[in-house]
């Protein structure tokens, strides 16, 4: 699969293209589920896959902050559409580097005329976190759970594919190392509040966080260890390198039996011995695991008021797509995670998504009954194609 690639449509029709970002595992794979989301399939859909999954992927390296990649992109777009007006989307970080690319366009003087997110938060509103450990403990759980993803589908007599889900686990996006940020894991407290413009639908059970509001100065990440035994405690439990690698080699054997299991009900003729896929299927995944762990990185470096103007109203229509909240219970999860997945847990649950609707010429939000992981999942692959297609319905 190249950067851009056709999914659906005419590439030579008079509709104005609509280009879907990759969410954190890279792929745009998912996007194939889609019906058509035009009459006739006329208008052509085009997803953004990382360079990291294409051919000389190896040899990739990742911009140095979430922008840098969305002007890579819009780079990318612009060999396909030279000129605005542009239609834009992607699914969850998809979303946020979508964004960021309406306002790369912007700035360079083309017009954007909507932004489609599907369930994609402000990254403004994520504080980084100092710990390297912390980082590769919730890029470990991320990756985790879209691997299980992964079999599900399977389990559903779909075909495989590397699905960039994230979910409740979102929290690992924003908890990585970095110099640049002033707020981190130890200055968000689920007792103070963060509203955006549009009110959250689950009020009553979601606690929120202020970018500008300090927690506890007993753990905050000035404080020095010293004062945090509990906390060194608990980093302590965090999984090393070794352990990670470990976890994507149970990965790769999983997609094999899963897949190997699949395929001998069908055609016994067929060749399932394939020496070098075991090894193809490994690397995949450590290609999603690298990909989900500089995500993380690239989402940590947006500064609060960075992402959007601080002055004056963009002028595309913006549209988020609102997965059904999904339930994230771990019971091995420690303490210090389980404070992560109740913040996310608040921002994913807020009707915007922390995302001002102020800012925007026109800002709203559409409810979508599928969850964050399971939104490509086959029973809700119908009702997902035909909000897509109302969004983009009248669009020239």
């Amino acid at each position: 699969m190249e950067v851009i690639t056709l999914l659906q449509g005419d590439e030579d029709s008079h509709l104005t293209p609509f280009f879907m970002c990759h969410a954190i595992s890279g792929l745009a794979l998912p996007f194939l589920r889609l019906e058509a989301l035009s009459e006739d399939d006329e208008r052509p859909v085009y997803g953004i896959t990382s360079p990291m999954h294409c051919p000389g992927g190896d040899d990739f390296e990742f911009p140095e902050t979430l922008r840098d990649l969305a002007a890579l992109y819009v780079e990318k777009i612009k060999e396909v559409q030279p000129m605005g007006p542009y239609l834009l989307g992607g699914w969850s970080m998809g979303g946020m580097i979508a964004m960021n690319m309406a306002m790369v366009l912007r700035d360079q003087g083309e017009k954007v005329t909507k932004v489609i997110m599907l369930d994609s938060a402000n990254p403004e509103t994520f504080p980084s976190f100092p710990s390297a450990k912390d980082h590769r403990s919730l890029t470990h759980l991320t990756f985790t759970r879209t691997v299980a993803a992964d079999i599900r589908l399977m389990d559903a007599d779909c075909s495989p594919i590397g699905s960039p889900v994230i979910s409740e686990s979102e929290f690992g996006d924003y908890l990585t190392p970095s110099e640049n940020r002033t707020s981190t894991w130890g200055t968000f407290t689920t007792e103070v509040s963060y509203s955006s413009s549009t009110s959250s639908d689950y009020e009553d059970d979601s606690p929120a966080w202020s970018p500008s509001t300090p927690g506890s100065p007993a753990c905050s990440s000035d404080a020095g260890s010293e004062y945090c035994p509990e906390q060194n405690r608990m980093l302590e439990d965090f999984p090393t390198e070794d352990q990670i690698d470990a976890e994507i080699l149970t990965a790769a054997h999983d997609l094999e039996v899963a897949k190997h299991e699949d395929g001998e009900e069908g055609d016994e003729d067929e060749e399932l011995d394939d020496d070098n896929e075991p090894d193809q299927v490994r690397d995949f995944l450590q290609k999603i695991k690298k990909h989900i762990h500089k995500g993380l990185g690239l989402i940590s470096t947006v500064e609060p008021g960075q992402l959007l103007p601080k002055d004056g109203v963009s002028d595309f229509h913006t549209v988020l797509i609102k997965c059904k909240p999904d339930p994230f219970d771990d019971p091995n999860l420690t303490q210090r995670e389980r404070e992560g997945v109740i913040f996310v847990r608040s921002v994913m649950r807020e009707k915007a998504m922390c995302w001002e609707a102020d800012k925007f010429a026109k800002f709203e939000t559409v409810p979508f009954s599928g969850d964050h992981d399971g939104a490509f999942e086959p029973q809700h692959v119908g009702e997902l194609s035909g909000i897509f297609r109302k969004c983009l319905q009248g669009l020239a």
